[in-house]
């Protein structure tokens, strides 16, 4: 399988990869998330899907593992594209993270403030 170099292209593996997972193909859904996760690739999107293949399979403990990252690469994500938002500073200093987090609040933006 080629990597997706585009969002076109995940978008398109991802699905292929839930309906595998929904035709009961689960190891070749984890497979090919898998894959996609290897490159690396911290989108929220793949890891919400390995949560529900491993979930499908039985796997709760790993699901529930990979449900978290999905959450944190998510919060992350929306974290990132909050104007004025330095990432690099959001994740080595936690006197900046709150403040972002406490901006988050007061604008009523609950759970980028939680995160």
């Amino acid at each position: 399988m080629d990597i997706p170099g585009d969002e076109t292209d995940l978008d398109a593996e991802i699905a292929l990869a839930l309906s595998e997972i929904a035709g009961g193909a689960i190891v070749a859904a984890v497979d090919r998330l898998q894959t996609l996760i290897e490159v690396p690739i911290y989108d929220h999107r793949l890891h919400y899907a390995m949560a529900a293949a491993l979930g499908a399979a039985g796997d709760a403990e790993g699901q529930q593992s990979w449900l978290l990252d999905a959450q944190t690469f998510h919060a992350l994500q929306a974290i990132s594209e909050q104007d004025g938002v330095d990432m690099g500073r959001f994740v080595s200093e936690p006197a900046y993270a709150l403040q972002i987090g406490d901006r988050a609040y007061s604008d009523g933006k609950m759970g980028l403030a939680s995160a």
